[in-house]
């Protein structure tokens, strides 16, 4: 599977939901496939830097689903 994106700046404690259902806290590094889903509470923010270079920031308090 191609990795959308890749972590690489996080503020405080953030999660990374696969299409499985598994959940994990979210690392800098971290690579994020299609259909991963990032969930951030109050005052998180992460920045993710797509495949194509862009980069892309999700604001706290967010449920963001990833896909292609």
């Amino acid at each position: 599977m191609a990795k959308l994106g890749t972590v690489v700046a996080i503020t405080g404690t953030a999660f990374v939901q696969n299409e499985s259902g598994q959940q994990k806290v979210l690392k800098l590094g971290d690579t994020i496939q299609p259909g991963d889903t990032i969930i951030t509470v109050r005052g998180v923010t992460v920045e993710l830097e797509m495949a194509d270079g862009k980069h892309v920031i999700i604001a706290g308090d967010q449920i963001a689903k990833l896909t292609d």
